[in-house]
């Protein structure tokens, strides 16, 4: 388990934080979701969610398949780019 942890940087990931890295970093990251905040950056969410909707209703109009993996990645790109 340690030479994944190396490898991927795991230690860096909130969940697999000892106690005091824990509290620390969730001391800096909690502001950035405060009621507040996610109220200001749900509407661009929303905005990104109307076009993956759009996307998927061209994909069903002219009955094509597709490659969900890239059309989610590309939503996730968005928000994350948006917000």
């Amino acid at each position: 388990m340690t030479e994944i942890r190396k490898k991927a940087n795991i230690n860096s990931v909130m969940l697999y934080m000892n106690k005091t890295d824990w509290k620390r970093t969730r001391a800096i990251v909690t502001p950035a979701f405060s009621t507040k905040k996610l109220k200001m950056i749900s509407p661009l969410i929303e905005r990104s969610c109307d076009t993956l909707v759009e996307i998927f209703s061209d994909i069903s109009r002219k009955n094509n398949g597709a490659e969900l993996w890239r059309i989610f990645g590309q939503f996730s790109m968005e928000v994350i780019l948006a917000t």
